[in-house]
Order: structure tokens, then sequence, then C-alpha cells
């Protein structure tokens, strides 16, 4: 069977006549060509003709009371009849060869490397916004311009890199070291300070102190240089020590007269939600904003595969607890607003202490504002970050 006979298909026929050589010269004087004619006995006898004959000689059997059937179909026009009676089966099969074509180009899961301050949620949320999410070209996601968008949107990134690993794209960052972990041996610090005050102690672990005991200060003088003097050359360093100073502190605290206290549980529902991608298919009617009287948890179930890579589709679940309410109409006393304004003062403080205070109280609406002034103890040294200049030739 050659390509052409393979396109339209042949058929492979048994004849069952009395006179089997007269049936096939008749055949032959049609114009019909048989291939492959094989004799089982003197009644029978089979042989391949092409499709498009097969009802003609189906006639000429007819005409003499001859048996005839088929008993093989062979080419590609019969492989593809069979296929268009199983449509379903067509459409997997296009499914398949398009989905195995298509899915090698694109990205499919994000791993992030490298990072250990920065979370790992925050860059491929930046990532996303970059382009470099479900479904991105990998061709796109090698270029640079992605990498210098996730720089730019994420300052904390000294360098970021992005390759490929078949359907997995792999962002490895380096991040900047914050603020105190910055050292530079072309540069130096002092420390300033950092409000006005009467400095109480001065320790100079590293530098120059240009401060002492008793010496009135401002915001943003000098305390500690990074400047040393050794007597034949001038030294730069990074200042560290410690400035404590009496300072005055003007504070405000504005507290409701009016509250709620929560009660006892009175509702509990459950909620389920379907997140694919970045869409969220609610299971239930509503807005899925609670009030205030409602205690919302929340949790997310991401779908992976194994090696641990995540779909992005995650099954949501939320428990609502309703609670009642109980106002309160008990107005605060000047004693209770004072020691609630003294106490923040305290924490914003840190190691430092109040040594004294006063203040007054108003009643403004359903608010109580107290205002105070305080005499506090406290450390006041900044670090400054200095640049050394070169001076024009």
């Amino acid at each position: 069977m050659n390509f052409w006979q393979s396109l339209t298909g042949t058929v492979r026929v048994q004849l069952v006549s009395a006179d089997i050589t007269a049936v096939m010269s008749a055949i032959n004087a049609a114009g019909i060509h048989l291939q492959d004619v094989n004799c089982i006995d003197i009644l029978t006898t089979d042989f391949t003709i092409p499709r498009k004959d097969w009802h003609r000689v189906r006639r000429i059997a007819a005409r003499r009371d001859d048996s005839i059937r088929v008993i093989r179909r062979d080419g590609s026009y019969w492989l593809v009849k069979g296929l268009l009676k199983r449509p379903v089966l067509v459409l997997g099969v296009l499914i398949l060869l398009t989905v195995s074509l298509y899915l090698p180009t694109r990205v499919l899961f994000i791993q992030v490397e490298g990072n250990s301050i920065v979370p790992t949620n925050q860059i491929l949320e930046k990532a996303a916004q970059c382009g470099i999410s479900f479904g991105t070209s990998r061709r796109t996601v090698r270029s640079e311009k992605m990498k210098n968008a996730l720089l730019e949107a994420m300052p904390e990134l000294q360098w970021a890199g992005i390759n490929t690993k078949g359907c997995v794209a792999v962002i490895t960052v380096h991040e900047k070291l914050k603020g105190e972990q910055i050292q530079n041996s072309d540069g130096f610090s002092s420390l300033i300070a950092s409000r006005d005050g009467i400095i109480q102690e001065c320790t100079a672990t590293s530098g120059t102190a240009l401060c002492k005991p008793g010496q009135a200060v401002q915001a943003g003088q000098v305390l500690i240089s990074g400047l040393v003097d050794t007597g034949l050359t001038v030294r730069l360093c990074r200042a560290e020590g410690e400035v404590y100073a009496i300072t005055e502190r003007i504070w405000e605290v504005l507290l409701p007269v009016r509250y709620s206290i929560r009660q006892e549980k009175t509702i509990t529902t459950e909620k389920y939600a379907l997140l694919i991608g970045k869409k969220r298919i609610n299971f239930y009617k509503g807005s899925g904003i609670s009030g205030v009287t409602c205690v919302r948890m929340y949790s997310e179930k991401y779908m992976t595969l194994p090696g641990g890579f995540r779909l992005p589709l995650a099954l949501i679940h939320e428990t609502w607890i309703e609670h009642s309410q109980q106002e309160q109409e008990t107005p605060l006393l000047e004693s209770q607003s004072e020691a609630v304004a003294a106490e923040l003062l305290r924490q914003q403080l840190g190691s430092g202490r109040i040594l004294s205070g006063a203040g007054s109280e108003a009643t403004l609406d359903d608010f109580v504002i107290f205002s105070g002034k305080y005499q506090c103890y406290e450390q006041i040294s900044v670090r400054k970050n200095e640049e050394i200049v070169q001076p024009d030739e």
C-alpha cells in the first residue's frame, strides 16, 4: 500500500462464489485493480481493493448471487474517520498537544532564594506587580527590564537575578544591609542630639566627646564626633556611646468617655471561598465585610504539587464569631487619664524615666483630652552618617 492508497483507504474483502474465476474476471473488466489475492479454497478467496471501488465490487457480486463481505479496513482515511466518531478523544488529544507545546514556554511556579530579612511573600507580591507571575513568558521573565523593575520596586534589594528551570522561575536576591550595619572604610558617623536638653551623662566608647554634664544642647548638635585627633593625624571612625539628658516633653492624650465591652459569643458562622491567582470566588452571600461586633479568623490553604511547588489556587476558610456588646458610660477621672498618658510616655522613653510632670484635662464631645508637660531623663543620642567630600582641584 503506497502513500496515496493510505490517504484514500483500502478494504480487505472476502468473496465466496461457485465460480470465483468468473467473478474476478468481471471485477477486472470493470477496471478495478485487485491486490494481495489469496485463494483460501475453491469457493473462497480474499483480496484488497481501493475504498472507492467497494460499492461497485459489491454490486458485481450481488448480480451473480455471490457472497462478499469486508474483513478489514486499512489506511489513514479509516483512522481519521474513526477518531471523528469520538469527539471527546479528539478534543483531549488536541488539548494535550496544545498544552505540551505551550506550557514549556510559560512560568508556572516562582521561587525566591537568598533573602533573610525581606519576607518571601513581599518579594513575590512586588514581582507580580512587575509582571513576574503565573503564566508569564519565560523569555520575558529573564529580561533585564524585569530585573530592573523589581530592583526599582524594592529598594531593600541590592541585586536581583531571575533564571528559569523548566516551568520554575527562580528569583535570586542580595539584600542591602540596614542602617547601622553599613560600614564604609571611606566614611564615618557621629552621634547627634535628637532633642533639646541638659546633659547629665556622656559616655563615649569610640570617637571624641564634644559635650559634658551640665551643658545645654540643641537638637541636631554633635555630641560624639567620629573624628579622633591622634596628634599626628586625624582618624575617622564610627562614633559609639550614650548620652543622657534632662528633656521636656509636651504630651497630649485623647481618651473616649463612652466605650463598649465585648460579651459572650452569640453566633458562629463558617464561610468558604476559592482564590485563583488574585481572583476570589465566594461561596456565600454578602460582601465579606464583618461588623464591629464580629471577630473573623482567616486561613488560606494552597494546593501544592510533589516537590513543594505551590499552585496559584487556594481554599479560604473564615470563621465569623458574633459577640454581644455592652456600652459603658463611666467617665474617666483626671487621675486615670493622667496615668494613661504617663504610661504611654514611658513606653516611648524606653530606658529613660519621667522625673516630674503636671497636666490639665478638658472634655470635647465624647472625648477627654489630657495635656501634660513632663520633665524626663532619657537617652538623646542618635546616629548620623557623615560623608567625605573631595574638594575640586
